[in-house]
């Protein structure tokens, strides 16, 4: 859920039957060469039709299980915490059984689907992980291992490491509305193996009781100083995307005051604010129709009077990628959004030294990126991207948007070290 996002642009998109004979094997060569691996599925079943509910929508319970295909013979697990993880990757997964060496991904999963894998180890072994944890550990055995040690960094952590290391500058990616930093993730594989990635995820999520940043310029001086933290001195990498990319800017204008640079500028379909609007509201069904509409549902869907409990029990029997999310997560990120929604709406953007790299959505655009001339001392590179400004994580913008940065991200490594 971002800031520009309405509750009637975010649909699940039906699976359409071929329209000419189509093959697994067809579906399986195709399909890497434009996702990421992690997006993939192991197999693509061929249906005839569409299975549908009685008020059209896709009837998701009525859609043919995939099943994998040469799936070679792994290991048995070796202790309870083994077969406990075994179990919940065949539940969530939807299949008989699950060796040690089955891969996450391989079987179906991706990043959306790790929010249930996270919910359901917790109840059942009483461990916290992120969802970093499952790409860089994504078999059975692998996670065992790294069970208990992400410690406090759990997956609503301030500052959240999405692929750590590196011996080349890192990137920190700024959060959209929703506060989370997880699209991000799929990010990594796109750009060069050095570079450190990090997330910088809203104030509220990890903590209920935190008290929540009063203006924008608050929130940037709040990431900055994690940034720090991190990396004491520039230069400094930073990317947004929607809100997140006016928080980001912001941070490099605070950077440039304490006399450090910031090399890259990403920003994500964000456009800069002339005019406060101090009535910016996010109301409660505004937020509960934005849930229902990112798990494919809509109102008619739940039992009983709108309110989180039933939008969450809604989204648990849909089986939907939220379903991951308590209840009190759920609150939680309803807070944190209707904050940041009226932080954005009563800030005016500033300006910086630095230029900035502009991805903009052009499939129902909601700005013009000219509109950052004013914003910026440097140039301003604009590549416009084929999707919607919702849609910029799914697998093939993102991928065009990572070879993007990943030419940036070399050219700035080489002129650093030259």
């Amino acid at each position: 859920m971002t800031p520009r996002a309405t509750p009637a642009s975010r649909r699940t998109s039906p699976r359409p039957a071929p329209r000419r004979p189509s093959t697994r094997r067809s579906c399986a060569t195709i399909s890497p060469s434009c996702c990421p691996t992690t997006w993939c599925p192991c197999t693509t079943p061929v249906i005839d039709a569409v299975p549908v509910t009685p008020n059209g929508k896709v009837d998701k319970k009525a859609l043919p299980a995939p099943r994998l295909l040469d799936r070679r013979p792994g290991r048995a697990p070796r202790d309870e915490t083994e077969t406990a993880l075994c179990e919940i990757f065949a539940g969530l997964l939807g299949h008989d059984t699950v060796s040690i060496d089955d891969n996450f991904f391989e079987l179906g999963g991706h990043s959306l689907l790790a929010t249930k894998l996270i919910s359901r180890v917790r109840d059942r072994l009483g461990a916290e992980m992120s969802v970093v944890s499952i790409f860089e550990a994504p078999t059975v055995a692998a996670l065992a291992v790294r069970l208990g040690q992400d410690g406090a960094a759990g997956p609503t952590a301030p500052l959240l490491t999405l692929r750590p290391g590196g011996t080349d500058t890192a990137l920190f990616c700024v959060h959209p509305l929703g506060g989370l930093s997880w699209p991000y993730a799929s990010l990594a594989e796109h750009l060069p193996a050095d570079v450190a990635l990090y997330g910088l995820q809203a104030v509220g999520l990890d903590d209920g009781d935190a008290p929540l940043p009063g203006t924008l310029e608050e929130m940037a001086d709040d990431y900055v100083a994690r940034v720090r933290a991190v990396q004491p001195e520039g230069p400094y990498r930073l990317l947004g995307w929607s809100l997140g990319g006016r928080i980001a800017h912001a941070m490099a204008s605070r950077l440039e005051a304490a006399g450090q640079e910031v090399e890259l500028l990403a920003l994500l379909d964000a456009y800069p604010s002339t005019e406060a609007d101090t009535e910016a509201h996010f109301s409660e069904r505004e937020f509960l129709d934005g849930v229902l509409s990112a798990a494919g549902l809509d109102a008619a869907d739940v039992d009983g009077p709108l309110d989180v409990d039933t939008v969450m029990a809604a989204v648990r029997s849909a089986g939907a990628d939220l379903a991951g999310l308590t209840a009190d997560q759920l609150r939680r990120l309803q807070h944190v959004m209707a904050n940041s929604f009226r932080v954005d709406g009563a800030a005016v953007t500033g300006r910086c030294r630095a230029g900035a790299v502009m991805f903009a959505a052009t499939v129902d655009p909601v700005g013009d990126p000219a509109h950052w001339l004013d914003h910026v001392g440097g140039e301003l590179e604009v590549h416009s991207v084929a999707a919607a400004h919702n849609d910029l994580m799914r697998p093939e913008p993102l991928a065009e948007m990572g070879a993007v940065l990943a030419k940036k991200l070399a050219r700035t490594a080489r002129a650093d070290h030259a």
